[in-house]
């Protein structure tokens, strides 16, 4: 509410009026500022409610999601259920079901992971962040996806490690798919040749002599380059994570920072699968 006041001054030249002026104009801000209005105090009352209900981490999600943290509209309500379906994002795809199909697909999740007690962690569990990055190797640009996963490291400590890479293949920074390879009669010259395998001008042929069975691990190709400062990364363009620690389930969780509270780190996808479809999946997401 803005309250306008106004003074009448009798005073005797122009200027004296102007200060005037001034002095009411300022008043009238000042009460305007210090009397907000109802507008605002709504406004205020729901950016704090949706900030509470958000999930504003990963670590909030596994909380919520194994019953310790409850999202603020439930803090009465005893049961997973409902605090569990607040961490779907509402509008994600359906995967070719209708609306009947994914909503009981959605509801024989919960009751799963009720009647299963499941509960999900961090460190040395099923969790896996999968991160999309823009970067250079070897000078060339690179569209590189990498696999992290939280691990316990020396004594109750913990770090994020890499364990997969993709990408490299795709971008051209490594070939798998052309075979070099020593001269068939270098072992009469006790391969006394066999360093121009490692000349300058053979680097990008260099794994081209590998064995025809021998398998060429990306992240050990990645981790050795970045030994020689020959890794870059400009931008992370997405992250994600994958979760498989409920039994006959994966999920992912992204971000999305939209208004209200249906925001913040939310799953986004489901499957339903068997032990051997999980394999599969991670075989998928590692790039095997």
């Amino acid at each position: 509410m803005l309250c306008w006041v106004t003074f009448t001054w009798y005073l005797p030249d122009k200027q004296k009026k102007v200060e005037a002026m001034v002095r009411t104009l300022l008043l009238i801000f000042m009460v305007g500022v210090s009397l907000p209005t109802r507008s605002q105090i709504l406004q205020d009352v729901t950016l704090a409610h949706d900030f509470n209900a958000r999930v504003k981490s990963i670590n909030e999600f596994i909380r919520r999601f194994n019953g310790e943290e409850r999202h603020p509209d439930l803090i009465g309500d005893t049961t997973r259920t409902r605090n569990l379906l607040t961490l779907f994002d509402y509008q994600m795809e359906h995967a070719g079901m209708n609306e009947m199909q994914f909503k009981r697909h959605l509801q024989d999740f919960v009751v799963h992971v009720e009647q299963q007690q499941a509960e999900i962690g961090l460190t040395d569990r099923g969790i896996y962040a999968e991160i999309n990055a823009s970067m250079t190797v070897c000078d060339r640009p690179a569209a590189l996806t990498l696999i992290m996963q939280n691990q316990s490291f020396r004594d109750h400590e913990t770090r994020w490690a890499f364990v997969g890479v993709k990408g490299l293949k795709d971008s051209g920074i490594i070939d798998t798919t052309l075979c070099a390879g020593v001269s068939p009669v270098e072992h009469e010259l006790h391969f006394m040749t066999l360093n121009d395998v490692f000349e300058p001008d053979n680097n990008s042929w260099a794994m081209c002599n590998r064995g025809r069975d021998t398998v060429i691990d990306e992240l050990s190709v990645l981790l050795t380059l970045a030994m020689v400062d020959k890794v870059r990364i400009l931008q992370i363009e997405d992250l994600a994570f994958h979760c498989t620690d409920v039994p006959g389930y994966v999920f992912t969780i992204k971000e999305h920072g939209r208004k209200g509270t249906n925001s913040g780190w939310l799953i986004t996808k489901l499957i339903k699968t068997s032990n051997n479809e999980k394999s599969n999946y991670l075989k998928n997401l590692f790039g095997l």
